[in-house]
């Protein structure tokens, strides 16, 4: 049997006990199973021989041997004839803790990005701000090169009242540019989605109209979009994400879903939803999770403070 199985006696004399756990013990302790309860010691306190090692502390746990296979061994009393006996059981667990171990190193792929994601989104407005001082600094550094060029041509040739008119003019111009375009234009919260949608891959389509004139049902649109951009990649593996906006003369309804595949269960909620879900309840708005047939997740917020959706 590929399974290891031992039964005993409470003191740990064996009754039975197959080919499979006879050999796990002679690798992980160097001796025959002589004793059951000796054995299962070794095994709960993880003093193994060399080159094998106890991955989890547990009610059941889990040994690694030196070829690097797993198995996991649990032990419970069990009633044969009106008696207890000690029953071991060691289960090989090599293909699952390798699939745990992809999974484990997909996990912190995605973790990586979404690292960066939100890197990005604390980065990108100082960063277009940089570059857009760049660029006024390099367009008035031009402007103002050329009207003091023009400024001196000028008073060497003895310019007249028109011409210094002009000039003054030009002057009057650059100060006024210089006030006005010394600081950067604000980035809106739609060019900071799309361009973190656009760094992992996805395209961000919007229908309807964000709310302008409402700031607090347009930043838990955005946030909401930050999730479901978030959920997309992490989950879906989607190339585009969609979100919705329609109103009425009470509220705003938003609807995030996405090309990617379709949830297989339910959706359980992480801390990202259920922290948005309860900010939107405390605004009076509602979050709703539809799994299947597609997956959507749909935000309906009061235009007004204090005012509850049904």
């Amino acid at each position: 049997m590929p399974t290891g199985l031992c039964f005993g006696t409470e003191s740990g004399i064996v009754i039975l006990v197959n080919r499979t756990m006879e050999r796990l013990c002679h690798t992980l302790t160097g001796h025959d199973l002589q004793d059951v309860s000796a054995f299962w010691e070794r095994v709960s306190s993880g003093e193994l021989c060399a080159g094998a090692k106890r991955l989890t502390d547990t009610e059941s746990p889990i040994l690694q041997l030196a070829d690097g296979a797993t198995w996991c061994f649990s032990h419970r009393l069990i009633e044969v004839e009106k008696k207890q006996v000690v029953q071991l059981i060691a289960t090989d667990t090599t293909d699952l803790d390798k699939l745990r171990h992809r999974l484990t190193q997909a996990n912190e792929k995605l973790d990586k990005m979404n690292a960066r994601l939100i890197h990005h989104g604390e980065n990108i407005a100082e960063v277009t701000a940089k570059e857009e001082r760049l660029a006024t600094k390099m367009r008035l550094h031009n402007e103002f090169g050329h009207i003091l060029l023009y400024t001196r041509r000028s008073l060497a040739n003895e310019a007249d009242e028109k011409e210094v008119r002009n000039i003054l003019g030009l002057w009057r111009r650059n100060v006024r540019v210089l006030r006005a375009e010394l600081e950067p234009k604000e980035i809106t919260m739609l060019e900071h989605l799309q361009g973190a949608a656009a760094d992992v891959g996805i395209t961000l389509k919007v229908d309807g109209t964000i709310p302008k004139d409402n700031k607090d049902s347009r930043l838990f649109i955005f946030t909401a979009g930050s999730e479901a951009l978030n959920n997309a990649v992490r989950h879906a593996e989607a190339t585009e994400l969609y979100i919705s906006i329609s109103e009425t003369e009470s509220h705003y309804t938003a609807a995030f879903s996405n090309n990617g595949k379709v949830p297989e269960s339910e959706i359980t909620e992480g801390g990202g939803l259920s922290s948005l879900r309860a900010k939107i309840k405390g605004q009076g708005g509602q979050l709703n999770i539809q799994s299947l047939p597609f997956y959507q997740m749909t935000i309906t917020l009061p235009k007004r403070k204090g005012v509850k959706i049904d």
